[in-house]
């Protein structure tokens, strides 16, 4: 991540960390920060390096985030294949990705079912009727609806 600043102005910044193999907090190891200037990189010295001040936080700056960027939704390498947010039956990574109807059920698209005259689909998956119609997702997808309404 490269973020652009100017001379004595304060940012701030969010990290985490996330690694699959920690055992425990005592194998956890600080992450290096890098500036760069005229193409020279160095580790940021520990003095241009401030702790947030805990007595002045805002009420919409909580000290505890209330979301990480680890969420499941953001992340393919953590994701939950059978994860349905919006409960239409049709998986959230299917959604993203595209799926198709293959005997009344949602199935992750392949090219291949392209061939056999299957239809790819994608939707959202934070909302069961994508379209915005009465109809959910899975229901449009697999014509299991009323036609005739």
């Amino acid at each position: 991540l490269k973020v652009n600043m100017k001379k004595g102005k304060e940012y701030k910044f969010r990290i985490e960390l996330q690694d699959k193999n920690l055992g425990s907090i005592d194998n956890l190891s600080s992450p290096n920060l890098y500036w760069e200037l005229d193409g020279i990189k160095k580790i940021i010295p520990a003095e241009n390096l401030f702790l947030r001040d805990y007595s002045n936080i805002e009420k919409n700056d909580p000290f505890i985030p209330n979301n990480n960027f680890f969420d499941p939704r953001l992340m393919s390498d953590w994701e939950d294949e059978d994860l349905d947010t919006d409960n239409d039956n049709i998986p959230d990574s299917y959604e993203r990705n595209g799926y198709t109807i293959k005997d009344l059920i949602a199935v992750k698209w392949e090219d291949s079912f392209a061939e056999q005259g299957y239809k790819k689909y994608v939707s959202n998956y934070l909302e069961s009727n994508t379209a915005g119609d009465p109809y959910t997702d899975y229901e449009k997808a697999s014509g299991s609806f009323d036609k005739a309404i």
